[in-house]
């Protein structure tokens, strides 16, 4: 099982390892939906790097204009959003990153995406 074995990491390590099963899942496919909705449940308080690989994939797909049906149903099980919201989130995300900033701009890229996913699960958990 995926969790136990992201488990056998260091904690600090723990939130890349999601974020990269998230982008796998949704970008190379052949997963179904019981596996993506056991992925999601299994990530946990992971869940938003999970959805941050996510749309990473979906971003990538459009990107390089190959964007498929399962990228899209990957994205909507593993992040709430269809391929192209999550490609439109990493877009918007990617605004204005600072050039010089202690943290590299992909990393504050990764947060500005993660953070968006924590921000929408504590709305649904406050209805």
């Amino acid at each position: 099982m995926i969790a136990r074995t992201i488990k056998t990491f260091a904690a600090e390590r723990q939130s890349d390892f999601w974020s990269g099963i998230g982008l796998a899942a949704t970008y190379a496919g052949g997963v179904g939906e019981t596996e993506l909705e056991t992925l999601r449940e299994n990530a946990a308080a992971y869940w938003p790097h999970l959805a941050q690989g996510a749309a990473f994939a979906a971003k990538a797909r459009q990107r390089a204009g190959n964007l498929t049906d399962y990228t899209d149903f990957a994205a909507r099980k593993l992040c709430g959003l269809s391929a192209l919201e999550a490609a439109h989130l990493s877009d918007t995300t990617l605004e204005n990153l600072p050039s010089n900033a202690a943290q590299p701009a992909y990393e504050i890229w990764r947060q500005r995406i993660q953070r968006h996913f924590q921000e929408s699960q504590q709305l649904q958990e406050a209805k």
